[in-house]
C-alpha cells in the first residue's frame, strides 16, 4: 500500500456472514459435483458363540441372526465354539 491509503476492514458481523455463506455454498458443492450416494460394500457381522447347553437355544439364536441380518441390510456369519 502507498502512503496515505488506509486498508479497508470489515466488521465481525461481516465477517461471520461471509464464512457462514462460503460454508454453505462449499458444502453444497460436493452434492452438485457429485449426486447420489457412494456405493459402499455391503456391512458383514460376525459372531463366535459357545454352543449353549440347550441346543434349542442355538437354533432360536441362529434364527433370529439371519433375520436381524436382513432387517438391517448385513451379512451375517455365526461361527459356533464347541466344549
Amino acid at each position: 500500500m502507498g502512503p496515505g491509503k488506509k486498508a479497508k476492514t470489515i466488521s465481525r458481523r461481516e465477517f461471520i456472514k461471509t464464512a457462514a455463506v462460503f460454508s454453505l455454498v462449499s458444502g453444497m458443492g460436493a452434492h452438485i459435483l457429485l449426486p447420489g450416494r457412494a456405493c459402499a460394500s455391503k456391512k458383514k457381522l460376525k459372531i463366535l458363540q459357545w454352543t449353549h447347553t440347550d441346543p434349542d437355544f442355538d437354533w432360536w439364536f441362529w434364527n433370529y441372526f439371519q433375520e436381524w441380518g436382513k432387517k438391517n441390510d448385513t451379512e451375517v456369519q455365526l461361527k459356533r465354539a464347541g466344549y
